[in-house]
């Protein structure tokens, strides 16, 4: 119905009326704006002659719909601002006129704050947009204009044909681009609310909690009015509340003579279901106590507040503090998992299933150089025993040669356990690097399944399942570093110390050790590898130590005077019939203290390490972080 009215439409094509004179000054001015349906942005060049006349004229125009997805007005308007610096970039390469300065306005004080910002970062999207705006423009060309004189606005709500006839502001400009530059409108500065003085403050705080105790405590209130005793029933019963002559109720309390503060005397009372309640707690316990403990913001709230049963609310406050939770959070913990078929298999022969690690190097005298030399620890998952072969390196053909003699001698293992090499932390780069290779290694895998040998590998960042040959080794080393003592050996002496040290370990006690003289012996690894022989005799092992010109001679206590000769038939009974109860009982109880603890489920977010991270879990059913 109004597409009629559009042809009373009329636009001056001449930018520069007739009779104007010589034009002196000549300047662009783009305005933008934007609603939530639309944005957009109108252009006008704004001259002046000899004698100050002033002329505007419409250039150029643009209104673009807001995206399908929802964006807030803010964005909208900052792409409204984007849109302009483009058309200035357009209308200066096609005006066939010289431009003294162009000028973009806008009526939004958040947009010229974002391109007044000099250190602020910003999101993505923001941070584009300024990125475009500042290349083509400098943030000193950015005005205020109110709505009522953005001539954008227009575009950005629309208009009728009839309006657009009426209405000047659109085809001319707003009216103060037609007088000086003194008189364009400035920006304008915006402070928060604030009260004139201390007093106003006061006044404000006492009407507010007169507020909240007028809706709170109206039954309270009504009897003190009347100059009758509050009922039992009440809350404020025990507090002895009275009215004050500014209309709080406040505590009578037994302080009248104490030297403090009269609000320390008579606290006003706060009701504790009321949201100005919690604000107060709040702002003692971050602002004034610094997150402090529960007592401490109580003391600090009485000294001028009374909230009746605070504590309650106090706890709820404290316990959803992010800070608190952040900094005083306990790491998650997991209940240990049950322990695999390798460890408590009956009715198998020592290492039928074993785990393999290995440590090191050791340097050994070889003429006038030394080389290093690399232990090889062989565990019994199930007795614990150890067996230990001397590495010359660390390839993949010296470990062949390690199983080659470890199976010689204590027969085929039916599986083998090891880690990946990532669990090497703090010991040196050759050792990482050499351990991997011999994972990666093919002849070690040939050599493995020609002998049937299942090999099984830990993942990469559960180092906890291979303890049983970590705390093995931490044992052997400790040993090793109390005979050694950084002496360099030949290789011979060195098979030696190894020997020793295996039959060291394979004579701890497995079982507890009885305090009464009657009871047998504690069985050892030692009885099951060699039964009948019994303990190691208490007479020193003697070892020669080659250093310079002179020989040290170190004398080594080992073994348990005891005679278990009376435990031969039975530990031979035991391990035939598979009877080792007494020793799986001993591994039954979870030694990690996290009895009771929930266990985390797969895909739980969990604090670790202090990242927050999502738990796998492996075949065996066992948790553990990703890499």
């Amino acid at each position: 119905m109004e597409l009629p009215e559009l042809e009373k439409l009329k636009v001056p094509r001449c930018l520069i009326p007739e009779g104007f004179g010589v034009v002196t000054h000549r300047q662009l001015h783009h305005f933008g704006d934007a609603l939530e349906d639309a944005y957009g942005v109108v252009s006008y060049l704004r001259i002046e002659n000899a004698v100050k006349k002033v002329h505007c004229a419409l250039v150029m125009a643009k209104s673009r719909l807001a995206p399908i997805h929802q964006i807030t007005v803010p964005r909208l308007r900052l792409c409204a601002a984007v849109t302009a610096v483009r058309m200035d970039s357009l209308l200066r390469g096609k005006l066939r006129m010289s431009l003294e300065e162009s000028v973009f306005w806008t009526d939004s004080t958040t947009i010229l704050h974002y391109i007044w910002s000099k250190t602020k970062r910003f999101q993505t999207f923001v941070a584009n947009r300024l990125a475009i705006i500042h290349d083509g423009s400098n943030p000193s060309q950015w005005r205020y204009v109110s709505s009522k004189d953005n001539p954008a606005d227009d575009a950005s709500r629309g208009l009728t044909a009839k309006t657009m006839l009426e209405r000047r502001r659109w085809h001319e400009g707003p009216k103060f681009m037609w007088r000086n530059q003194h008189s364009w409108p400035l920006v304008p500065v915006y402070s928060p609310t604030m009260l004139d003085s201390d007093s106003e403050i006061v006044a404000t705080e006492k009407a507010i909690i007169a507020y909240i105790q007028k809706i709170n405590y109206a039954s309270e209130i009504q009897c003190l009015k009347l100059g009758k005793p509050i009922t039992k029933k009440s809350c404020l019963y025990s507090l002895e509340p009275f009215y004050d002559a500014d209309g709080l109720l406040k505590i009578k309390g037994r302080l009248e003579r104490a030297p403090i503060a009269d609000a320390a005397k008579h606290p006003v009372i706060i009701p504790r279901d009321h949201h100005i309640a919690e604000l107060l707690v709040r702002n003692v316990y971050v602002w004034e106590s610094h997150h402090c403990g529960r007592e401490f913001v109580m003391a600090m709230l009485r000294q001028k507040y009374w909230i009746p049963r605070a504590r309650p609310l106090m706890k709820r406050i404290l316990r959803g503090c992010v800070v608190c939770r952040h900094l005083k959070g306990v790491l998650q913990k997991q209940r240990m998992a049950d322990l695999p078929v390798d460890r408590v298999t009956p009715q198998c022969t020592p290492f039928t299933y074993t785990g393999v690690d290995c440590f090191g190097p050791y340097f050994v005298k070889r003429g006038r150089s030394q080389e290093k030399r690399y232990g090889c620890l062989f565990t019994c998952l199930t007795m614990r025993a150890i067996r230990i072969e001397k590495l010359h390196s660390m390839d993949g053909d010296s470990f062949i040669n390690a199983l080659i003699r470890f199976i010689a001698r204590r027969g085929k293992p039916k599986k083998i356990r090891s880690d990946n090499g990532s669990n090497f932390v703090g010991g040196n780069k050759e050792l990482r690097e050499s351990i991997k290779k011999r994972n990666d290694s093919n002849s070690t895998r040939q050599e493995l399944l020609m002998r049937e040998i299942e090999w099984e590998f830990n993942p990469p960042t559960a180092s906890h399942m291979g303890g049983v040959w970590e705390r093995e080794i931490r044992t052997v080393r400790s040993i090793l570093v109390s005979l050694l003592r950084n002496q360099v050996l030949d290789d011979e002496r060195l098979d030696t110390i190894f020997a020793e040290v295996e039959n060291v370990v394979n004579s701890r006690p497995l079982t507890v050790v009885s305090d009464d003289s009657r009871d047998a012996p504690a069985l050892t690894p030692n009885d099951l590898l060699r039964p009948g022989e019994g303990h190691m005799s208490p007479s020193d092992v003697v070892i020669y130590v080659g250093r310079a010109n002179t020989i040290r001679r170190r004398r080594v206590a080992l073994g348990i005077d005891a005679d278990i000769t009376d435990l031969t038939d039975n530990i031979q009974k035991m391990f035939t019939l598979g009877k080792d109860e007494d020793v799986i009982l001993y591994v039954q109880k979870d030694a990690s203290g996290n009895i009771g603890k929930k266990v985390p489920a797969v895909g739980d977010l969990k604090e670790y390490a202090g990242q927050t991270i999502v738990f796998h879990v492996n075949q065996q059913g066992q948790f553990h972080p990703p890499t």
